[in-house]
């Protein structure tokens, strides 16, 4: 059977229960507490969430930079190329025009020294062993000088022609009464002379008084060719009329015949 409580044992039991705090009271002002802190903390963490999300989440600028920035870059790249083509350019464009000038310059000099040095043939003087009147055979004699500075090569009489004809009348080039080809080629050096004989057969007595009574008049003409050392082939013209039957005198001819000397001296390259 239990035992009955004493007196004094209830009353312990009941002052000791009376100094112990009320769970009632007290639990819930501790949760409060702890609940309430641990909202702060959750405000917190929340906002350095945000701060370290702000730190990485770029701006508006920095999203801007990075978008057009690179496109930026390049067109400078592309003006900084465009613009150094251009210089680059322009400074081909010079070079290539000092280049020509040089190279003008240096064909300019070279023409020059071989106009200044080269070979001059042409025919020095001409003479005759016979006069027409005599109704002899007649020798011409044309004395080819070179007057230039170097040699002439491959010198020679391509043709010469003579005839009869009037002073005051055009001479057609075909009228021709004779040709004489010379192909025996020699060669000139520079300030010596080389003769070369054109016969020309007498004039009969009756010949001779057509070509007395309508004053004509004899021509030889043809020309000289000849290389120079440089290279090139050269030609001289030459025009001579015999202005008296009665002598050997020869002059050059004179604008109004056709078949008279070209105003300068040809010039070919091989």
């Amino acid at each position: 059977m239990p035992r009955k409580k004493t007196g004094k044992q209830d009353k312990a039991q009941s002052l000791a229960q009376s100094h112990l705090p009320a769970m009632d009271t007290v639990l819930p002002t501790e949760q409060a507490k702890a609940e309430h802190a641990n909202a702060n903390n959750r405000t917190n963490d929340r906002k350095e969430e945000q701060r370290i999300a702000s730190i990485f989440v770029p701006s508006t600028f920095s999203v801007w930079m990075q978008t057009w920035l690179p496109i930026v870059f390049s067109g400078l790249v592309v003006i900084v190329i465009v613009v150094q083509a251009f210089i680059y350019k322009k400074q081909w464009d010079v070079m290539r025009e000092q280049s020509n000038l040089l190279n003008a310059s240096i064909q300019e000099a070279t023409k020059t020294r071989e106009v200044e040095n080269r070979a001059y043939v042409g025919i020095k003087e001409i003479t005759m062993n016979a006069t027409v009147k005599s109704k002899k055979d007649i020798e011409i004699i044309l004395t080819i000088e070179n007057t230039g500075k170097t040699p002439a090569r491959a010198s020679k009489l391509t043709s010469v022609a003579h005839g009869f004809f009037r002073q005051d009348r055009l001479i057609p080039r075909e009228s021709l009464v004779t040709q004489y080809y010379a192909p025996t080629q020699f060669e000139l050096l520079a300030g010596n002379s080389h003769p070369a004989s054109i016969p020309i057969k007498a004039l009969t007595d009756e010949a001779y008084k057509i070509v007395a009574n309508t004053e004509q008049r004899l021509y030889i003409w043809g020309r000289v060719e000849y290389d120079d050392v440089f290279g090139k082939s050269h030609w001289t013209p030459f025009c001579f009329v015999n202005v008296s039957n009665t002598d050997g005198a020869f002059f050059g001819c004179t604008s109004d015949t056709s078949f008279g000397p070209e105003p300068d001296q040809g010039e070919r390259t091989r």
